[in-house]
């Protein structure tokens, strides 16, 4: 469905139909693995601050760097 990457983290995130997103970092090694529901319409980093929104359940969703990175990864950067 949709692609987008945040040059904050070094990451970009991957949607399908079936309701999955995944966060690869720049190697193209998964990361993570997120499961919404086939609603998931489309997903997007907002600049500068990394936070990622995702478009599902006709409502758009904020997710901020803490809820998709772990605690060691968002201490890094």
């Amino acid at each position: 469905l949709a692609i987008a990457g945040t040059s904050k983290f070094k990451l970009f995130a991957s949607s399908d139909d079936e309701g999955c997103v995944k966060f690869w970092d720049n190697t193209n090694t998964l990361y993570r693995e997120i499961l919404f529901d086939r609603s998931l319409t489309n997903i997007e980093f907002l600049p500068n601050s990394g936070e990622f929104l995702i478009a599902y359940q006709n409502n758009l969703h904020l997710m901020l760097p803490d809820q998709y990175l772990t605690k060691n990864r968002s201490q890094k950067d």
